[in-house]
């Protein structure tokens, strides 16, 4: 059959009301879309990427329950949108959790849960409609467990990075305030040669 005969009246109804259907489908999509707050939590993964890579040790529960100091990169995993830090990795299934940072497209929030035990229990920690709020509770979260022993910030790339930025911050400061000197000097001895 030529394309041309596979069009009749019926077809051509079929099609038009096709079209009108997915015309309607999109727009509930993009009034649903409307409805639902935008949930950007890209900084928040990016910032648990970037820990990954710095000897940073806190304190987690090991394999025999005891505390020991365990670094970011081997307690810290990402799933898209949803970070897991495991604080414990107790054989005991009943002492083993982890926190998971995810967002709740349902409620419209960035949510930290507890999720730990035999069976497994969850207990909401925080929650936020913005991610840099989630952020500072897990920065506070993290500094609480943070072992000093073991972590040395002059070993880690990312601070050494920082301070750099924070001299050449410094330096462009000064610059700016030693030129705003010279051009009131500038001004004033103008004034009185006149």
């Amino acid at each position: 059959m030529k394309p041309e005969e596979m069009f009749s009246p019926a077809v051509e109804a079929f099609f038009e009301k096709l079209i009108h259907r997915e015309q309607a489908v999109r727009r509930m999509e993009k009034f649903a879309a409307s409805l639902q707050p935008d949930l950007d939590v890209d900084e928040l993964v990016h910032f648990f990427r970037v820990l990954k890579s710095q000897e940073i040790f806190i304190q987690t529960i090991g394999l025999n329950g005891k505390l020991v100091p365990d670094v970011l990169s081997n307690i810290i995993y990402n799933f898209n949108d949803e970070v897991r830090l495991y604080y414990s990795q107790s054989l005991d299934l009943a002492e083993a959790g982890y926190i998971k940072i995810c967002p709740d497209y349902a409620d419209g929030l960035v949510v930290v849960e507890n999720i730990y035990g035999d069976p497994l229990s969850r207990h909401r920690l925080y929650q936020s409609t913005d991610q840099k709020a989630v952020l500072k509770y897990m920065i506070r979260w993290l500094l609480k467990r943070i072992d000093w022993d073991k972590t040395r910030l002059n070993n880690m790339d990312l601070y050494k990075i920082f301070i750099e930025r924070k001299q050449a911050e410094a330096e462009a400061e000064m610059a700016r305030i030693q030129a705003e000197i010279a051009s009131h000097k500038a001004e004033i001895l103008g004034q009185k040669s006149k």
